[in-house]
């Protein structure tokens, strides 16, 4: 699974390559990127991008995804 921050308008969200119900997986997607991409809530992943947590900068979002790796990449 691709985990990234991206810009959603004024502000950065966190990003996973997988839908909503698909099984989680290390490939890489096989789906054109204009797709819709789960956002990261700040506890789970979900499709509602008005959940997203966001962040003001890049290096923001980067940093988070780093201090909380485990969590953001969970398998569960």
């Amino acid at each position: 699974m691709g985990i990234m921050t991206r810009q959603r308008g004024t502000t950065f969200v966190i990003t996973s390559d997988r839908s909503t119900g698909e099984a989680r997986t290390k490939k890489a997607p096989k789906r054109k990127s204009s797709d819709t991409y789960e956002v990261w809530t700040g506890e789970v992943w979900s499709a509602l991008t008005n959940y997203a947590k966001t962040f003001e900068t890049l290096e923001d979002g980067d940093e988070y995804i780093r201090a909380h790796f485990a969590q953001v990449t969970s398998q569960d």
